[in-house]
Formats: structure tokens, C-alpha cells, sequence
């Protein structure tokens, strides 16, 4: 396979460009399903519509880690699997990933329809904006097996060794996501529930082009001729995948933390003011999150194939890149804060501030994100969850509890800084020993 020399042999930043661009461009496409509903929703609808969707983000993220979980397990085991030369586990790998996509998307979309009121109000929300928000979160819900496919897989395809390919299946979702918000939310004037037709019609999309590739393009194809189910497998797909789902779900828990303090400490409206921070946020991470998932590919790849001058090359590369893009768009997001925000329409007076206060120490998140991202991809998942809970639960959550209390309503928008520098200098001191122990001791992978 050409793919497996260029990957194992190529030179560290033109290979690492070659894998993060794509990635990247996949991230922010991704990233854009919820914002642009946000944005055509804020827009066309005001701020209870987007008090509605920003109430809808947790249960939509939970769903994302639970493809996540599937996702990232899949792409690494396939990655190091063809860096061992072993094509036959790889296909064995994709195979149950598909048997868990389908048990886990089925019993998603049947609790959800069935019991969404009861989960909404678990969340804190008021009684109504339950009732707003409900049909938004039926539909998502419903149709979540696209996010499973469109979003869980796709990270396999850049292990496949096909980066292009991968931000082309996003790309189509995204991009159609956009043309049907403008139709159904602006035009038709169908408010969020035309927000929730447009990302699950574009969702279906992209999961049909994933699907299309594994069956005839992709070097390692779905193939279940002589197949056993070994509920082992789907185990060790989900334990590499834990770290990164858990950081998904942590994410759901942390808007659900943040939504309940906005409500008590402010008000249901200031809800609009803190979708547009956290949206802004995630959009300011794109390009440490796509770095990290291109580099992942790559690190596992030469981890498999115990090539550790390689595997560290890769980190250190991915880190300083992460690092330096993300004071660039930090930069120019604390320069245009107020333009920004007003993208989302005109009813979120506490947007600009919040953006300004709240995301300036970004770009140490973003070598904590590489860091955990550089954990998964060598299958430690016990130090990518501890990365990840540095970064999103040990320091975040009682800064998010106490700073109100101390500050007041300001409280909130310093909890994202002051947590990130603790949590940075943790991670980096996990990095630094995990990498010397590396380089000293004699590499072990299970075939």
C-alpha cells in the first residue's frame, strides 16, 4: 500500500500538513452543524430559539461521544493494525465498529424519542423552553445513527490513509447543512424545526458517502464472510475510545454545569449569550482538534510499527502547530469580539464580553488537546483520560463553581482561563514523563 510508506517514511511537517489540513477543514465543517443552526436560528428567531438549541447542546454532544467512542477506537486500532502489516485485523476492527454503530444508534434514538421531556427537565431547563426545545431535540435525536456514520467513521477513513477523502464526506454534510438552514429557517420560516430537518438531512448525506467508501474504495472494506463476533474486540474498541468519548461527555456535563449557572446566576435569556461564547469557543479549537486527529493517524501508524523517533517527531510537531494557529484565531477573535457575536443576531449583549474575557489562555488548550490526542493514538487510554480530565473537570469545574461566588456574574467568564494554566503545566509534566519512559523502554504493542 503506497499510503503505508508515505506515513511510516515521509517528512515529519509537509506529512503532518498533509494530514491536519483535511482534518482541520473536517473539524470546522463538523463544528458548524450546531453553530450554523445557531446562527440562522439567532438570526431569524431571537434569543429564546437560541436559548432553545444552546439547551439541546448537551444531549446532542452526548451523542457525538458515544460515535466518538466507536470512532476514535476504530481509527487507532486500524492505524496500528496496518502499521503491523496486519490488514485482516484492521477489516476485523471496522467490521465490529459497524455491529456497535447499529446497536448503540437504535437504542439512542429510541430512548430519546420516547423519553426527550423527561431528559430535557433532568437538565435543568425550565418548563418553557422545554416545550420549545423538544421537537428541535426529537428530530436530532431520531436520527442520530447519521451522526454515528458521518462523524464516527470518518476518522477511520484518515487512517485508511486517506486524509482528502475524510474532509470530503464532512465537507458534503456541512456544506448542504448550510444551504438547508437558509432554506427551511430563513425562507420557509420553519424556525428550529427546520434547523433540526437541515442537520439531519445533511447528516444522512455524509453517512452515505462514508458508507460508499468502506464498501468500494477503501483499502480495507467491510467483509463478513468467515466473521466472528468477539465481544473482546468491541471492548478493546471502546476502551481506545473511551478517552476521547469521555472528554465528549465531560463536554455535555460542563454545558449542562454552565447552562444551570447562567440560569441561576443570570437569567434564562443570558442562555443566548453563553450558546454564542461556547460556539465561539469550539470554533477557536478547530485547529488544535484537527491537528490533533491528523496527527493521531500518523503517531499510531509509527507506533505500530515501533518507529519511536517518529512517533515523538509527530507530537512535538503537532504541539508547536496547534499552539501557534490557535494564538493567530485567539488573536483576531479578541480583536473582532463584538462582530463576532454579532453574527448570531442582536440579542446577546453578553456575548462580546464573554468572548474577550473568557479565551485568551486557548492555546494552552490546544497542547492539551495534542497531549491527550497523542495518548490515544499509542492506546494509553488510562493517560488520555487523566489529560482529559485535567483539562475539562479537575481544574475547570471548581473554578466554575467558586469564581460566581467570588465575582459575582463575572464569575463565569473567567472560569475557562483560570483553569486552563493548572491544568497545561499537569498535562505537560504527564507528556514529558510518558515520552522519556517511552524513549528508554522496549516498545510493546498486542497483535
Amino acid at each position: 500500500m503506497q499510503n503505508k510508506d508515505v506515513m511510516g517514511k515521509g517528512k515529519i511537517l509537509p506529512l503532518l500538513i498533509k494530514f491536519t489540513a483535511p482534518a482541520t477543514a473536517a473539524m470546522a465543517i463538523n463544528s458548524l452543524y450546531n453553530i450554523t443552526d445557531r446562527i440562522f436560528v439567532g438570526n431569524s428567531v431571537g434569543k429564546e430559539g437560541l436559548s432553545a438549541i444552546t439547551a439541546v447542546f448537551p444531549i446532542t454532544t452526548f451523542i457525538m461521544a458515544l460515535s466518538v467512542l466507536s470512532g476514535m477506537g476504530c481509527s487507532t486500532l486500524v492505524a496500528i493494525r496496518l502499521g503491523q502489516n496486519d490488514e485482516k485485523g484492521a477489516v476485523d476492527v471496522l467490521n465490529h465498529t459497524l455491529i456497535y454503530i447499529v446497536a448503540a444508534a437504535g437504542t439512542t434514538s429510541v430512548l430519546g424519542f420516547v423519553f426527550i421531556k423527561q431528559i430535557l427537565l433532568m437538565l435543568g431547563i425550565t418548563p418553557d423552553l422545554v416545550e420549545y426545545a423538544t421537537p428541535y431535540a426529537r428530530i436530532i435525536i431520531s436520527f442520530s445513527v447519521f451522526t454515528y456514520f458521518a462523524f464516527g467513521l470518518n476518522h477511520t477513513i484518515r487512517s485508511t490513509g486517506k486524509p482528502i477523502m475524510a474532509m470530503i464526506t464532512v465537507l458534503s454534510g456541512g456544506v448542504m447543512n448550510i444551504i438547508l438552514d437558509y432554506i427551511l429557517v430563513t425562507k420557509m420560516g420553519l424556525g428550529i424545526i427546520g434547523a433540526a430537518w437541515a442537520n439531519a438531512v445533511s447528516q444522512g448525506i455524509a453517512s452515505v458517502l462514508v458508507i460508499v467508501y468502506f464498501i468500494k474504495y477503501s483499502p480495507i472494506k467491510f467483509r463478513f464472510k468467515n466473521f466472528k463476533f468477539k465481544i473482546k474486540q468491541i471492548i478493546e474498541i471502546a476502551k481506545i475510545g473511551s478517552a476521547q468519548s469521555f472528554m465528549q461527555f465531560i463536554t455535555a456535563l460542563i454545558a449542562v454545569l454552565l447552562n444551570k449557572t447562567v440560569v441561576t446566576a443570570i437569567s434564562t435569556d443570558a442562555l443566548a449569550s453563553a450558546g454564542v461564547y461556547t460556539s465561539v469557543v469550539t470554533l477557536l479549537t478547530v485547529p488544535a482538534m484537527g491537528i490533533s486527529q491528523g496527527a493521531q493517524s500518523l503517531i499510531g501508524y509509527n507506533y505500530g510499527a515501533e518507529n519511536k523517533k517518529r512517533v515523538i517527531s509527530f507530537y512535538y510537531a503537532a504541539t508547536i502547530l496547534s499552539i501557534v494557529t490557535t494564538i493567530v484565531v485567539v488573536t483576531l477573535a479578541e480583536a473582532f469580539a463584538p462582530q463576532l457575536a454579532g453574527i448570531f443576531g442582536k440579542d446577546v449583549p453578553l456575548a462580546p464580553i464573554w468572548i474577550r474575557r473568557g479565551v485568551f489562555l486557548l492555546p494552552l488548550s490546544a497542547g492539551m488537546i495534542v497531549a491527550t490526542g497523542y495518548f490515544q493514538a499509542k492506546g494509553k487510554q488510562g493517560k488520555a483520560l487523566i489529560s482529559a480530565l485535567l483539562r475539562q473537570v479537575i481544574f475547570y469545574v471548581p473554578a466554575l463553581y467558586l469564581l460566581p461566588k467570588l465575582l459575582n456574574n463575572e464569575g463565569i467568564m473567567y472560569a475557562q482561563p483560570v483553569s486552563d494554566l493548572p491544568a497545561f503545566v499537569a498535562t505537560t509534566i504527564l507528556v514529558i514523563y510518558d515520552i522519556r519512559k517511552y524513549r528508554k523502554g522496549v516498545t510493546k504493542i498486542e497483535r
